[in-house]
C-alpha cells in the first residue's frame, strides 16, 4: 500500500484527515506485518484510489505495471513531484523531417 500511495503523491496526513483515522493509524496499516480491518483497508484505498486486489493480495490486473510502481516508490517527494508535473505536461508532437526532396 505504502509503494501504491508514493506513486500517486498520496499524503498520508491529507488521506487521515479526509478518512477521520489517526496518521498514525494510517501508518501502522502500511507496516508489512500489519493486519487492518477490511472495512478501513477498503475505505483506505478508495479515498486514495488505489487498486484494492492489488493492495490486499499483491496481484494487479495488469502485472506489467509492477516493475513501474515498484521503482517510483523508491522516488523521494521532489522527484515524484517532477515526474507528475512532466506527466501532465503537453505531449511530445512528431515534427516533420525537412530535406532535400521532402516537404
Amino acid at each position: 500500500m505504502k509503494a501504491e500511495l508514493a506513486a500517486k503523491g498520496v499524503k498520508i496526513t491529507i488521506l487521515s484527515n479526509s478518512l477521520g483515522y489517526s496518521r498514525e493509524y494510517i501508518g501502522r496499516m502500511m507496516k508489512k506485518d500489519s493486519n487492518p480491518g477490511i472495512t478501513d483497508l477498503l475505505r483506505v484505498c478508495d479515498a486514495a484510489e488505489i487498486s484494492f486486489v492489488y493492495v490486499f493480495t499483491g496481484k494487479r490486473e495488469n502485472p506489467a505495471f509492477d516493475g513501474v510502481f515498484n521503482e517510483m516508490s523508491k522516488l523521494t517527494q521532489k522527484e515524484l513531484k517532477a515526474l507528475k508535473e512532466h506527466l501532465q505536461s503537453e505531449p511530445m508532437q512528431a515534427e516533420a523531417i525537412e530535406g532535400p526532396g521532402k516537404t
